[in-house]
């Protein structure tokens, strides 16, 4: 009898020593994070943000469509930072632009430009692509599901800081006319 006894505890004994092994090198899954608002990209109201900061003229111009519907006969719009507010979904803060010369869309105008990073772990770095947002009122600093909304004009835009887009502009012209 003892002889059995000592067979099934040295039997549950080996099966709980190959759980303990095989848990201690099983890979763990990867944690899966919900999207979140990272805290160091959203500058506080009034001040600046990574590379961009109020003041800050910008170009906006097309993106993939090179005849986008916002645009009209224009070739671009240019407009000044005027603050920041919270993006979408945790998105990067968007910076608010006052456009020098009002904008049409269909029946709609407007003269100031939400824009938001377009893609994931895009940075606000001077140039990219941007999604519009055009509204008839100054946008408030609030979360964007508080806040009143303008229209969704433009899913694919360019931005630009004005002086680069500029230069760049006029290097081009130099080398086609040379």
């Amino acid at each position: 009898m003892n002889s059995s006894w000592t067979t099934i505890i040295s039997f549950i004994l080996a099966v709980l020593f190959i759980l303990i092994l095989v848990s201690r090198f099983k890979k763990k899954k990867p944690e899966i994070k919900l999207a979140t608002i990272d805290k160091d990209s959203i500058a506080p109201f009034g001040l600046s943000h990574k590379g961009l900061a109020i003041g800050d003229r910008l170009v906006i111009f097309a993106g993939y469509d090179y005849m986008p519907k916002y645009l009209g006969d224009n070739d671009f719009y240019v407009g000044e930072i005027i603050k920041f507010i919270p993006g979408q979904a945790g998105r990067k803060s968007a910076p608010v632009l006052r456009v020098d010369k009002a904008v049409q869309f269909d029946t709609f105008i407007g003269q100031y430009f939400v824009i938001e990073t377009r893609n994931v772990g895009q940075d606000w770095n001077g140039y990219g692509p941007v999604h519009i947002e055009l509204c008839d009122f100054e946008p408030e600093s609030m979360d964007y599901e508080q806040r009143k909304k303008g229209l969704w004009i433009e899913a694919a835009a360019s931005y630009e800081f004005e002086e680069r887009y500029f230069d760049i502009k006029n290097m081009k012209k130099q080398t086609t006319n040379a």
